[in-house]
This record gives C-alpha cells, sequence and structure tokens, in this order.
C-alpha cells in the first residue's frame, strides 16, 4: 500500500507524505506533482530508455573498443581515447 499511494488520490498523498515524508523522512514540503511525476517515470523507464538509446546511437564498433579497452590491463598511464598501446 506505502508504495501504491503516490498514484492515488490527492488525499492519499498528502496522508502518505504527512507521515512517510515529515515523520520518516523529515521533509518540509511535498514535491510539486509534475516533478513528482516525471521521478517516477526516470524510475521506472530510466534503464529501458537508456538500453534503447545505446541500441540507437552506440554504434557496434564503439561497444567492441571499450569492451577491448576493459580487457587491457591497467597500467597506470591515462591514455587518450581511441590511443593505441605500445609495449616496450
Amino acid at each position: 500500500m506505502n508504495g501504491a499511494a503516490a498514484n492515488l488520490s490527492s488525499r492519499f498523498v498528502d496522508a502518505d507524505f504527512a507521515f512517510s515524508g515529515t515523520v520518516l523522512r523529515g521533509q518540509k514540503a511535498l514535491k510539486p506533482r509534475d516533478e513528482r511525476t516525471v521521478d517516477q517515470m526516470n524510475s521506472l523507464l530510466g534503464d529501458p530508455l537508456g538500453q534503447l538509446f545505446v541500441a540507437r546511437y552506440f554504434p557496434p564498433q564503439a561497444k567492441a573498443l571499450d569492451d577491448d579497452h576493459d580487457r587491457q590491463p591497467e597500467d597506470g598511464a591515462a591514455r587518450p581515447a581511441g590511443a593505441v598501446a605500445v609495449d616496450g
């Protein structure tokens, strides 16, 4: 029930905030409805939208470079992106 209170009428939202927000978390004021809505959408859709973004705008070649970088041992020296490590 606690998780559903934010999705119910303003009476429930206000009652939930009066206890959970002020008593338990010490908040002074309830965020405006639009901010609460954006927070909830980000919480629910953040990962799926991120995956869609990566699939569409992150080319496989870049992923291969990143995967290769993850496999290379750290030598302690910073290299610019795309630089090739030279042994010797």
